[in-house]
C-alpha cells in the first residue's frame, strides 16, 4: 500500500478476506501491520464461514 508506517489508526475490510490465498492473506496482514499505529485496529467484517486456518 502506498503509505507510510504507522499512518492509520483503523484499517477496515469488508467481506473480501476469503477471497484471498494464504499467500495473499499473509501479505494484506503485513501490510496492515505496517500501516497501523502501535495502537491500531484492524477491523475484518466478512459474512461467510472461514476456510482458512488463519481465521
Amino acid at each position: 500500500m502506498p503509505f507510510s508506517d504507522r499512518t492509520f489508526d483503523l484499517v477496515l475490510t469488508n467481506t473480501a478476506m476469503h477471497e484471498m490465498d494464504s499467500e495473499q492473506l499473509q501479505q494484506i496482514i503485513q501490510e496492515v501491520h505496517r500501516i497501523l499505529t502501535p495502537e491500531g485496529q484492524f477491523i475484518i467484517i466478512d459474512f461467510h464461514r472461514p476456510i482458512n486456518p488463519l481465521f
